[in-house]
């Protein structure tokens, strides 16, 4: 028997008529399409900002990074199928439940929250959207990963000796770094240039609260793989990142910081002493962070099975 998908590829080559809708057809992933159109707009940012700090795009980059977003956009469909067969999707009361919390934790109102994003041009359905699909990621992953993980109190222990036991006193600053690099004979257009792209960076992690996934994805600092982790000794960190940091709440963003490696953007996280605390203080968060580190790896080995058992077709030869 015919499923849908073999009649829609049937009549999609049938003519010369449908040989045009093919063109509009970015890939087919199970009874799904993805348009180009789709793609070109998960593009067509990325592209910009790389030429605007880079200068230039070959065309053996731009098809790479084409690909690399249309298999982001193929991983995000497959999701979206699981978690809808699973009835995984965030509802609009969790939804609302989170935007409560990320108020709560930024010491301002629901309405403020979505006042800021709309400040920087995100619409209060998108803002809502985009908080609905983190939420189902992370139903999705403890549904399906982390009830195959587990973390042990001799980890735990182990974890808390390594990062705990022989420290030093004095405070640590933890932080989260992107780097925008900035050559020393950069012209006033490239600096400019670059301030505007680092200015965008901030706004799209305010915008998002994805701060590491951008340090990943543009951070030209070692840190990037990461996330962007660093902590300074507080004694010893440069006065002007000390200077940007004070006052900061956690999960503060500071404005641009300019030193003689290019444009820096720190989220803070945290200051502690970490030879006052104590493992019954940060046991929780150890299993945590651990249960992360753990459920990372099973998550992709999990996506990398679905793709195996779904049909995927991608539909323009450029993009194989």
């Amino acid at each position: 028997m015919k499923t849908v998908l073999t009649l829609l590829l049937s009549i999609l080559v049938s003519s010369s008529v449908h040989a045009e809708l093919l063109d509009g057809v970015a890939a087919i992933v199970g009874e799904d399409v993805i348009l180009r159109s789709e793609l070109d707009e998960a593009t067509d940012g990325a592209v910009q900002q790389i030429r605007e700090q880079n200068g230039s795009l070959t065309p053996k980059e731009l098809r790479v990074l084409r690909r690399q977003a249309l298999q982001s956009l193929i991983d995000e469909r497959l999701i979206s199928q699981i978690t809808t067969r699973r009835n995984l999707n965030a509802t609009p009361a969790e939804i609302d439940q989170a935007i409560v919390g990320i108020a709560a934790d930024e010491g301002t109102s629901v309405d403020r929250i979505y006042e800021e994003v709309a400040g920087h041009g995100l619409a209060r359905e998108a803002y809502r959207k985009q908080i609905g699909k983190q939420l189902t990621h992370m139903k999705l992953i403890s549904s399906l990963v982390q009830q195959q993980v587990s973390v042990s109190d001799e980890e735990i222990l182990a974890l808390f000796e390594k990062r705990y036991g022989a420290a030093r006193p004095g405070n640590r600053l933890s932080v989260l770094h992107i780097l925008i690099p900035v050559s020393e004979e950069a012209t006033a257009t490239q600096r400019t240039a670059a301030a505007d792209f680092a200015q965008r960076v901030r706004q799209q992690a305010i915008e998002s609260g994805n701060f590491g996934g951008l340090a990943r994805a543009h951070s030209a600092a070692p840190s990037a793989r990461e996330n962007g982790l660093t902590v300074f000794v507080q004694r010893d960190a440069p006065i002007e990142i000390l200077a940007a940091l004070e006052g900061l709440e956690p999960g503060g963003i500071t404005e641009i910081v300019e030193t003689g490696h290019g444009l820096n953007l720190f989220q803070f996280l945290e200051s502690v002493d970490p030879s006052t605390i104590t493992l019954a203080q940060v046991q929780d968060k150890l299993r945590a962070e651990l249960m992360e580190r753990k459920s990372v790896p099973e998550f992709k080995k999990w996506l990398d099975d679905i793709r195996e058992t779904r049909y995927i077709e991608v539909m323009h030869p450029d993009l194989k």
